[in-house]
């Protein structure tokens, strides 16, 4: 009788919630409510070609595992045979960089400037970080601190410097 008394409010609630849930999906597909939602998004502001494009890219390249463009390797050239040729070649990649609008090509043109930055730093270890730290920004020609590189520099005698006053 307990059991009976117990399982009776259950299935009343089950049966309510059921015809609930039947007339929400009735009341949405109804020819009305599908007409009022057609006529409220036909109203709304639309947006311009550019914001769709950059949605659909933007979805796009959001998984992790696709790829929408074959990897380059840094150096597909060799690579420039002296300092003064180098930093020509990173100056003019910035200029290209300003002037270039295809995606594809302007990945080419920063891992261009990625291998002249690494051939930098294994020509002249430790300058490449002098000139980044100097406050050298993107435009700038590095090649002032990649000819101070070669120039044979002597101990400095601290002694000498502040003739022997340590205090």
């Amino acid at each position: 009788m307990v059991a009976v008394a117990v399982a009776s409010p259950v299935s009343l609630l089950g049966l309510i919630v059921g015809a609930a849930s039947i007339l929400v999906v009735l009341a949405l597909a109804s020819p009305m409510t599908v007409r009022a939602v057609r006529r409220w998004l036909r109203t709304g502001p639309r947006p311009s070609e550019g914001q769709l494009d950059t949605v659909v890219r933007a979805l796009a390249t959001s998984n992790p595992g696709f790829v929408p463009f074959q990897p380059f390797r840094p150096f597909q050239q060799s690579p420039p045979a002296t300092d003064e040729e180098l930093c020509r070649a990173w100056c003019a990649s910035y200029g290209a960089l300003h002037s270039t609008t295809s995606r594809r090509k302007l990945l080419r043109i920063v891992e261009e400037r990625a291998g002249h930055l690494d051939e930098m730093e294994k020509r002249n270890p430790g300058t490449v970080a002098a000139w980044v730290a100097s406050g050298a920004t993107a435009a700038d020609n590095p090649l002032p601190y990649l000819s101070l590189a070669h120039i044979d520099r002597g101990a400095i005698n601290w002694d000498d410097l502040i003739d022997g006053r340590d205090q």
